[in-house]
């Protein structure tokens, strides 16, 4: 049964020759000389794709897709899924930040047992900025409560699948993609096993705190309900403001009759309630940008070379 391991890289060159290394050494000792690992190239702008390169002459097993340019790491994963032609399909980062060590524990237990996917979560997160760390648990509690599909705090990109569940995410053609919600939305029978956090062995992460947020509040628009739960919720506090705002200026008339008072917070009340209406359209415009994109069906990479 041939395993094929996808892995995104954008701009990685010290870490790319350590971790095929790492892959190489675990997957031979597996007894599998049957295997591929798919190095995506997500536009990088330094030597990685030539280091590939100069790895694929020497390893008939490593292959590689070279995007035109950087489209994300989400659209990477999918080209590498949509390239990879093994039984089982591991996704793991560059960055040696995944438990690879744990492969073959992974591979006993989705070729011996009924589970689709055998994935990892993190249970502490230690090593990470604290700023960092305390926004990721809020983006999870998020999850939790408002998202469509179950993920788990913790949960990595980084997991075995079989063939059926790798068809079935390709099936979906979606341009804003989530892979962690959409490897939950497709369903299938999934069991993750805990580690703790590992630091990044070269280099430096490609995600900023702003990437990462911005990476976290479209993952809310694709996945969750919040965005109406938020509107519907303002709707009926600007109704109970507002009739509480008309009791009592009634009442305050009818027995001090200053009118300037009431001018002054009418005009605070219609300031407030002009920026709840900007609010809600800006969520609306969202989504209608989102669905414009959709729209398009622009595809959601372009390879300028694989081997």
């Amino acid at each position: 049964m041939k395993i094929s391991v996808v892995i995104p890289t954008y701009n990685e060159f010290e870490n790319i020759s350590k971790i095929f290394s790492v892959l190489s050494n675990i997957l031979n000792n597996l007894c599998m000389n049957d295997y591929e690992v798919i190095f995506v190239d997500d536009g990088s702008t330094d030597s990685s794709l030539t280091e590939i390169k100069n790895l694929a002459l020497k390893n008939s097993s490593l292959k590689y897709v070279s995007l035109s340019r950087n489209f994300g790491k989400d659209a990477a994963i999918a080209a590498g899924l949509e390239f990879s032609k093994g039984d089982y399909v591991i996704v793991a980062d560059v960055d040696m930040q995944d438990p690879l060590n744990m492969i073959p524990e992974m591979y006993g237990m989705i070729v011996s047992s009924c589970y689709d996917c055998i994935g990892v979560r993190r249970i502490s997160r230690k090593g990470e900025p604290l700023v960092r760390s305390y926004f990721a648990r809020i983006f999870y509690k998020i999850a939790e409560k408002f998202f469509s599909v179950d993920i788990l705090d913790g949960v990595r990109d980084f997991r075995i699948m079989n063939r059926n569940m790798v068809n079935s995410i390709l099936k979906l053609n979606e341009k804003n993609r989530f892979s962690k919600g959409i490897f939950a939305w497709v369903g299938f029978k999934t069991k993750y096993l805990e580690y703790e956090n590992i630091k990044r062995l070269n280099g430096e992460t490609k995600w900023s705190f702003m990437s990462l947020l911005k990476y976290g509040i479209d993952a809310i628009w694709d996945f969750s309900s919040l965005p109406f739960f938020l509107v519907s919720s303002l709707g009926i506090i600007f109704f109970l403001l507002a009739f509480t705002f008309l009791l009592f200026m009634l009442i305050y008339n009818h027995y001090f009759g200053q009118k300037l008072l009431f001018t002054c917070l009418l005009l605070l009340f219609s300031a407030f309630f002009a920026a709840a209406q900007m609010f809600c359209f800006s969520i609306v415009i969202k989504y209608l940008s989102k669905t414009y994109i959709e729209a398009k069906s622009r595809p959601l990479y372009v390879v300028r070379e694989r081997n």
